[in-house]
């Protein structure tokens, strides 16, 4: 790492002292400017010849300017040409030669310098004096020109040599350790972290052996140069390069607990704690300060890598989290249509049921109409983007006001509550003409809807549930596309309706007999009671259901 000893910096502040009280002394004019004392005796020579010019104008005798004008060109080796001219007419009264227009004309572009000035005669402008002469000579060395910037640069590097010289070989015999005693070195050298002792400009006075090996530097080789040209770098890169140190002597108190980084070439990155202490004299001045440097590299590589593995394990868990939340969704949700399941719904609705005990509750039980044609017309993919369709329809009609489930199938179910019943079968006739209008990939369809209401009797949500699917039942066979309250249902369907189109044989659902001995072995298998009560109620419900059947429902 290169380095600028003591004595170099001192020579160049001193040279560029001296070069800048010139350059200020140039500036005030204290040193004069050869160019401008070359214009004001051609100014001063230009007064003189106006002076001539009018003596012989007021004398009448013009016809001697010419000779004038050519002993003063031949008398000034500077003068080109001098010429009068009219300004009436602007034709030349008297001038040097003919080429003195030329000269006039060219003046100022090329190498030639005209002055300019008016003649009075009796007060009033008679004529206007041109005044020819050749560019001043601008001296220069090594391409500056002499003035200002030669004699600048010659002050710089001369004062700037000789004090360079004086102070290498004042400061060999200077030595800045002798300002420890040798008492206090030993003392300093047996401590384990680098100490560092520094003069009030910030430069190294003393340093102990540790530090030395830290820097891998001997200490005559560091003694007298800044702490601050050692490579180090913040750890926080917004503090800029306010070392410990440096504040420590500006604020003029003690510094504790800063971490800094060194750089060394062909090493790896060190980390040191930084003390700094400031060393006060008469009247509360800062005579140095003393810094110490704990070696802190292998704890803050540990406490890195700690940092990643908290990282990672904070990745993991919010991975974890998402993965959760999915399976949550999943487990709440129908990934088709994004409407509750019906272990989420059951859920929901028992909590409803049993929070609003005297509260209004209400039920739709919603079916595709003839869904089986569609899939088997149109494909199940057209299929599945009409339950889409009908689930994204009744979630934007309900909002926040209810829950929409996929109950099963094609089959969906709304709960509202707290709302009026007949608020509820506007919010049912709302969705029968939303799906009736809705088209999905150029196929229509509609929807039948059963809806029932706390008030019509339920026991429970179950109950509900099944009025409203009896509901259902009595829209399909009334043909579809429509919606039945429970309290309003047919009471006979003796005749069978030639548009529903319905048979008793799409509405028997076949259960295995081997499935039914299963679960009846199983119950018995885990409760014996609750398998003989289950046979019991089995063999009463087939005995009323045949007595309906062929009483009341369908006819034979």
């Amino acid at each position: 790492m290169f380095k600028i000893k003591s004595s170099t910096r001192l020579a160049l502040t001193l040279g560029l002292g001296v070069s800048a009280l010139v350059l200020l002394a140039i500036t005030l004019e204290l040193i004069p400017n050869p160019q401008n004392q070359i214009i004001k005796s051609r100014t001063s020579l230009v007064k003189l010849l106006i002076v001539d010019v009018t003596t012989l104008a007021e004398s009448k005798q013009v016809g001697d300017l010419s000779v004038l004008f050519r002993r003063s060109v031949a008398v000034e080796k500077d003068l080109v040409s001098i010429g009068l001219k009219r300004g009436t007419d602007g034709g030349y009264l008297a001038s040097t030669d003919k080429l003195h227009e030329t000269y006039a004309s060219r003046a100022n572009l090329e190498d030639l310098q005209v002055f300019s000035a008016p003649v009075f005669l009796n007060r009033k402008k008679w004529a206007d004096l041109e005044v020819v002469f050749r560019k001043m000579d601008v001296k220069r060395a090594f391409g500056f020109p002499i003035y200002p910037f030669g004699i600048v640069l010659f002050l710089f590097s001369t004062i700037t040599l000789m004090a360079w010289a004086v102070l290498g070989k004042t400061f060999n015999y200077l030595n800045p350790s002798n300002v420890v005693p040798d008492r206090v070195k030993s003392a300093l050298d047996t401590l384990a972290e680098g100490l560092v002792l520094i003069a009030p400009g910030g430069e190294i006075a003393h340093l102990n052996e540790a530090f030395a090996r830290i820097i891998n530097v001997k200490d005559d080789k560091i003694l007298g140069t800044k702490l601050d040209d050692l490579n180090w770098a913040p750890e926080n890169e917004s503090l800029g390069m306010n070392f410990p140190w440096v504040i420590c002597q500006k604020t003029k108190e003690r510094v504790c607990g800063e971490i800094v980084q060194l750089k060394m070439l062909g090493s790896p990155i060190r980390k040191f704690v930084v003390n700094a202490t400031p060393i006060k004299g008469k009247g509360n001045s800062v005579r140095g300060a003393l810094v110490s440097f704990d070696d802190v590299t292998a704890i803050e590589n540990k406490n890195a890598e700690l940092a990643r593995v908290i990282l990672s394990l904070r990745s993991s868990r919010d991975e974890v989290e998402r993965q959760n939340e999915k399976l949550n969704f999943l487990a709440s949700f129908d990934p088709l249509t994004k409407c509750l399941n019906r272990r989420a719904f059951f859920n929901r609705f028992e909590k409803d049921w049993n929070d609003n005990e005297t509260g209004d509750i209400s039920v739709m039980m919603i079916d595709v109409d003839h869904f089986k044609h569609i899939n088997d017309n149109h494909g199940h993919s057209i299929g599945d983007e009409v339950l889409r369709t009908m689930g994204e329809l009744l979630r934007g009609v309900v909002s926040a006001d209810g829950l929409v489930c996929r109950y099963g199938g094609e089959e969906f179910v709304v709960l509202l509550t707290g709302m009026k019943f007949e608020k509820c079968m506007a919010i049912a006739e709302q969705i029968r003409l939303g799906l009736q209008e809705a088209m999905v990939e150029g196929v229509r369809f509609t929807a039948s809807i059963g809806v029932s209401s706390r008030d019509f009797g339920a026991m429970d949500p179950q109950h509900m549930l099944d009025q409203a699917d009896e509901s259902l039942y009595d829209a399909k066979k009334s043909g579809r596309n429509q919606i039945v309250r429970f309290d309003q249902r047919p009471v006979d369907f003796s005749q069978e309706d030639s548009q529903a189109g319905l048979t008793r044989e799409e509405f028997t659902k076949e259960i295995p007999y081997s499935a039914v001995t299963g679960l009846l072995s199983a119950l018995s298998f885990r409760c014996s009671t609750t398998a003989q009560h289950s046979i019991r109620v089995a063999d009463l419900c087939v005995g009323v259901g045949n007595e309906c059947w062929e009483n009341a429902i369908f006819t034979a």
